[in-house]
């Protein structure tokens, strides 16, 4: 067995500067009064006093050389600066950057054109339509639209020499295709018109122009707001879904297309010169705004809504129709004056523009060139008729006010 021996107590300091001072105290010593420090106790932390700054600093650096020695830590040095050399491979990665930075890219979704403010971002670019850009790289094929133009003409004046109602059929016809075109565009931007009270109001419209003039022509266009209500009131109740805009889109259609036409049928039955001087001068402004807008054009009519559009077409087709109306329509009766030829040429110049830009807004806002391409050369029925539109109605008017 160990037991351990007796030592004296130690009265000397340690060296880290720790006393006796776990000792109980003897009989003999006082304790301390509460304004000194017990003996063997250090003011500062651990028993000892607290190290100067300068002191840390120094076991800092002495602590940070220790370990640079060792080699277990990587230690980068400073270096002065000095102007990077690039060598190869970093003139492969720099290159380029001495160049003006590029616009980004963008993506075609669709077509560009828009009227009204943009939410695209400014910095993108506006990217052309499928049906743009083929018009841009070849433009319209002319010998076919010009064989198409010539084909549709050759039926329009048979018709109408064969009879009244041989022409009234014909326009029906003609009219209901642009009227299911323009539905059928809106179907594909998942919009659900009416189509089949749509055309069946638009052949009962045209039917009563010609036999009953106006008034039947507006009574056919109420009854359609009001079976437009219906159709969808009878629609089952959970298919019964936008029906605002359905209801719009059933009798917008029908009201551009089926109502402004009747009034083509209206002026038939007033005359046959009469409706054969309409149609040419609409016909003819389109043909020599196109020629005139292809030599001469340079600042275009409408740039948001058809850039081909230009002034210099628009004042060719003027004076062109100018020439027209003296020297032929003043001559043809009933027009009969000189005032009355010109004053039709000049509301046909007004409105032909009209009616085009107005056809190209809708196209714009659909997304597509044309509307059909039932007629080689130039789109759909409504591509034609679409300055009719709003010529008719315009020249109808002006004839019940100026000749009867």
């Amino acid at each position: 067995m160990y037991r351990d021996l007796p030592t004296e107590p130690d009265e000397e300091e340690v060296p880290g500067g720790f006393a006796a001072a776990d000792e109980p105290a003897g009989p003999d010593e006082e304790p301390a009064g509460p304004d000194e420090e017990p003996i063997g106790v250090a003011a500062g932390p651990m028993g000892e006093e607290e190290p100067p700054p300068e002191a840390v600093e120094a076991a800092a650096e002495h602590f940070a050389e220790s370990i640079r020695q060792s080699g277990e830590l990587p230690v980068i040095e400073p270096e002065p600066f000095e102007p990077a050399q690039a060598g190869p491979d970093e003139d492969d990665l720099l290159t380029g950057l001495d160049h003006e930075p590029r616009e980004p890219r963008t993506v075609r979704v669709g077509v560009s054109d828009s009227v009204g403010p943009s939410w695209q971002d400014p910095t993108m670019e506006e990217v052309a339509g499928e049906g743009e850009v083929e018009a841009a790289r070849g433009g319209r094929n002319i010998p076919l639209a010009f064989l198409s133009g010539l084909v549709l003409a050759v039926i329009g004046v048979g018709s109408i020499a064969i009879s009244k109602a041989a022409f009234a059929v014909v326009a029906t016809i003609v009219v209901l295709l642009a009227q299911l075109e323009l539905y059928t565009a809106l179907r594909r931007k998942h919009y659900q018109p009416a189509v089949p009270l749509g055309l069946v109001f638009g052949a009962l419209t045209m039917a009563a122009a010609y036999l009953k003039g106006e008034p039947a022509m507006v009574a056919m266009a109420a009854l359609a707001v009001m079976f437009t209500f219906l159709w969808y009131m009878a629609v089952p109740a959970p298919h019964r879904k936008n029906v605002l805009a359905n209801v719009g889109l059933t009798l917008f259609p029908y009201f551009y297309v089926a109502f402004l036409a009747g009034y083509v049928v209206i002026i038939l039955a007033l005359s046959k010169a009469l409706v054969l001087s309409v149609l040419a001068l609409a016909v003819g402004y389109d043909i020599a705004a196109f020629i005139g807008g292809s030599i001469y054009g340079s600042r275009p009519l409408a740039p948001s809504i058809s850039p081909r559009k230009s002034w210099e077409g628009l004042v060719t087709a003027t004076l062109v129709l100018l020439v027209i109306a003296v020297a032929v329509l003043a001559s043809i009766d009933p027009i009969s004056t000189l005032g009355r030829a010109i004053g039709l040429a000049l509301v046909t110049s007004v409105f032909a523009p009209l009616g085009d830009l107005a056809e190209s807004l809708l196209k714009r806002d659909l997304g597509v060139k044309d509307l059909g391409s039932i007629m080689p050369g130039h789109g759909g029925a409504l591509d034609r008729i679409d300055s009719i539109l709003f010529v008719a109605p315009a020249a109808f008017y002006f004839i019940r006010i100026v000749f009867f």
